[in-house]
């Protein structure tokens, strides 16, 4: 594949550096993977704005907020992620933050 992207599955993985050897091995050279997902360090803050933007009403933005609290909780940190890539096949990958949201750049 040239692309391979997860989005907002990554934390629910039992065997993540499994996941990222597969992955890589998927990938043609010079392939490139995208993953996005909740980040562990997001805030309650980051959490209120994220639902804010979302326009929900007061009970669907109360549920979301839940969700997302309990989500963090599995979600891993930019530091945690670095470590994983780094037992991978990919060895190093590039990491942005924004809002809740971790976004993981890996090439082969």
């Amino acid at each position: 594949f040239d692309l391979v992207v997860c989005q907002a599955a990554f934390k629910k993985l039992k065997r993540p550096v499994s996941a990222l050897n597969e992955i890589h091995r998927v990938l043609r050279p010079g392939g490139r993977a995208v993953i996005q997902d909740l980040r562990k360090e997001a805030t309650t803050a980051d959490i209120d704005g994220e639902v804010k933007s979302q326009g929900l009403g007061a009970v669907g933005g109360f549920i979301t907020r839940r969700i997302l609290a309990g989500l963090r909780n599995r979600a891993y940190s930019a530091g945690r992620f670095e470590r994983l890539v780094a037992d991978s096949s990919f060895r190093t990958c590039e990491i942005k933050t924004d809002g809740i949201t971790l976004e993981v750049r890996l090439e082969k």
